[in-house]
């Protein structure tokens, strides 16, 4: 197997939609030292990499970023969810590809 088919397992096992991101994009995420965190277009995380679990001081083996939005978060940046929505949702109706 390998690494990118890796990849695409694990991040399948951990509930991260893999189906819409492409494999090289979470290989090189998944070895990025910088925060990496992506929406879908209903504002709810389909990825987080160990960086942006580390930024935000969330412990992944207790709460998967996956599937939540920004203000479900137990971390400090719940606070500032309507204004990374407002900009998302600007920026999506430009029709603006966004990742942040």
């Amino acid at each position: 197997m390998s690494n990118i088919e890796k990849i695409v397992r694990e991040a399948q096992d951990t509930g991260h939609s893999s189906s819409v991101l492409p494999a090289q994009l979470l290989m090189f995420w998944k070895y990025s030292q910088d925060p990496w965190g992506v929406n879908d277009i209903n504002l709810k995380y389909i990825y987080a990499n160990a960086a942006y679990y580390e930024l935000f001081n969330i412990n992944p083996k207790v709460f998967r970023i996956a599937g939540h939005l920004d203000n479900e978060l137990p971390s400090q940046i719940a606070g500032f969810a309507s204004h990374f929505h407002q900009h998302n949702r600007q920026n999506g109706a430009q029709g603006s590809s966004f990742l942040h």
